[in-house]
């Protein structure tokens, strides 16, 4: 009996641990997502050292030892309070859950140090067996799903469909389309021969975020507000592509493959169906909140098991192909294949094809690059495989694609040694990263004329030309169809904006062979892009560059300028955020 009762103490004692530690986590709201995780945390806590203290008591019970869970409590606070201070816990607000926590574990100490257990804490041993199914459930009840609104509101006799494929980190001069060679895509090109390949498409960000609210939106970084990786987009002034659609009576679908473009900073606004699901197994996500809600089990619990941070294009072709496929009406999807991005680490398959075919070209401006944009050729023909298995599947629905139109564009390129920058792209406003693939497919339009320079904002007003649908008063972007400006030269906005840049942030303005390029500091570059961008053109070419410089300051005060909002990042997602390189180590 005495042992049954020690048992209960190192039970009441695990659980006060877990309290106090899961009131300091739960001030990193940010990580959780969903109100369902925000109550697993602290069933894990107390799960987790309630199991570990009666096993230890059970252990040392078996051989007659007793151990003082008095004091005990106390060690394990310093130990706790040492491990939380470590990963910057508890952050700087909500402190409230803090006083919760610290109350709870008081009480439950207070309850473990009488010297008679009320008789109504015989249920303790039950209910601390009954642990791990309680976090396997709390688990499968947290795991994230897809965000599901409602359907269109109206129906509409529209017989439409339009598909946006967007590729992550892909520049244009890799692919054979485009002039590369050392890979093969038959299903971009097939692709382009019934439809239409933008020869000059500009990014309107080095970054993944901006240049796909940019797609979505019609509007360029400074106007939607959404101009750093990590930001989130005003929800108010503007109205975007899938929010159009949906009103207009189109289901609207949505599948993404990486943080950047997750649903917290605004990406999910307009779709009925926003699926960001993690790839990892249900062992994986178990582990993951365990080492988020527990200090000591991130001590034992390997970061590997933490799974990946992207889901791969296989899973998120396999989701897409599955919604869009029970859709009666006119669809909108979007789906988003982050497989290009680094780190470059293609499947067997795809990297024994490029690694036999390293010597052709183009070559990494840096030699130490040259196996990293070899590889990535490797994930460009997994991509492009992809792509050849999501048309087959669209015309399952529509077949011959006679009333779908099918976008594949890239976000962004890669520098591989271009101004010296390395396996990144966010400090790049070079060719190498805003130069990027666009080939568009829209059934029963004629492609008699050649499209001059377009970007990103050019995206939701072609689609929505092509849906019979008036364009966003504001919109910045001009269909590739009708407009005469499409036609002819313009000029172009870009930037390179992330936070963690500072003053050497960049906005450019790109206009025929010239390219102007103006840091915060002051720096000022002008490029003339038929020569490449090797050399700084600005003290040679002074009317040139005034003439630029006015057309970029012209513009600029030309437009509605919004700022987006600082999104509470928790610190597993900082910690994804370094990873892809967008923020610095530490912050």
């Amino acid at each position: 009996m005495e042992r049954i009762v020690e048992e209960r103490r190192a039970v009441l004692t695990g659980w006060a641990l877990g309290a106090f530690e899961a009131g300091c986590v739960l001030t990193d709201t940010g990580h959780l997502g969903s109100p369902s995780l925000f109550f697993l945390v602290p069933l894990s806590a107390l799960c987790f050292y309630g199991l570990l203290a009666w096993v230890i008591a059970a252990i040392l019970g078996s051989q007659g030892k007793v151990l003082p869970w008095k004091w005990i409590y106390f060690l394990g606070l310093a130990g706790l309070l040492f491990l939380l201070r470590r990963r910057g816990l508890p952050e700087g607000s909500h402190y409230s859950f803090v006083a919760i926590g610290g109350a709870t574990s008081l009480a439950l100490w207070f309850l473990s140090i009488r010297p008679e257990l009320p008789k109504a804490l015989v249920w303790i041993g039950k209910l601390n067996a009954l642990a791990p199914f309680l976090m396997w459930f709390g688990l499968h009840v947290a795991l994230e799903k897809p965000r599901v609104s409602e359907g269109p509101t109206q129906e509409s006799q529209s017989k439409k469909n339009v598909v946006l494929v967007t590729w992550d980190t892909v520049r244009a001069d890799t692919l054979p389309l485009y002039g590369g060679s050392g890979l093969n895509t038959p299903n971009l090109d097939r692709l382009a021969r019934g439809g239409k390949m933008i020869s000059d498409f500009q990014a309107v960000a080095s970054i993944t975020g901006p240049s796909h609210m940019s797609m979505l939106t019609g509007l360029y970084p400074p106007t939607h507000g959404l101009r750093s990786n990590g930001l989130t987009a005003p929800e108010t002034g503007f109205q975007n592509l899938p929010q159009r659609l949906h009103n207009a009576g189109w289901h609207t679908g949505a599948f993404v493959s990486a943080l950047p473009v997750h649903a917290k900073f605004g990406f999910d606004r307009g779709f009925e169906y926003f699926d960001q699901r993690p790839e990892s197994s249900a062992g994986q996500q178990l582990a993951q909140v365990l080492r988020f809600s527990s200090s000591v089990a991130r001590l034992f619990l390997p970061e590997s098991l933490r799974g990946t941070l992207s889901v791969r294009g296989t899973t998120t072709v396999s989701r897409a192909t599955e919604w869009y496929l029970k859709q009666v009406g006119p669809a909108f999807m979007w789906v988003h294949l982050f497989d290009a991005h680094g780190p470059y680490d293609p499947p067997k398959e795809f990297r024994e094809r490029a690694l036999a075919r390293r010597d052709e070209g183009p070559h990494a401006i840096a030699p130490q690059d040259e196996e990293s944009l070899v590889l990535q050729r490797g994930e460009i023909e997994q991509l492009d495989e992809l792509l050849g298995e999501l048309l087959d599947s669209l015309s399952e629905k529509d077949p011959e694609l006679r009333n779908t139109a099918v976008l594949v564009v890239a976000d962004h390129g890669e520098c591989f040694g271009e101004g010296g920058i390395h396996l990144e792209h966010e400090t790049s406003l070079f060719s190498a990263t805003q130069h990027v693939p666009a080939v568009f497919r829209f059934p029963g339009i004629q492609y008699n004329s050649t499209f001059s320079s377009a970007s990103h904002v050019d995206i939701a007003p072609t689609v929505l030309e092509f849906a019979d649908l008036d364009l966003f008063d504001d919109c910045q972007g001009k269909s590739l169809f009708s407009s005469p400006e499409s036609r002819s030269p313009r000029g172009l906005y870009m930037e390179a904006y992330q936070e963690r840049l500072g003053e050497k942030r960049m906005e450019a303005w790109i206009e025929g062979d010239w390219k102007f390029v103006r840091r915060l500091n002051g720096e000022e570059i002008l490029y003339q892009r038929s020569l490449g961008e090797g050399r700084n053109r600005a003290s040679s070419q002074p009317e040139k560059l005034k003439e630029m410089r006015r057309k970029l300051e012209s513009f600029l005060q030309s437009i509605t300028i919004r700022t987006g909002e600082a999104s509470a990042l928790s610190s597993s997602e900082e910690a994804a955020m370094q990873s892809l390189g967008y923020f610095e180590e530490g912050g």
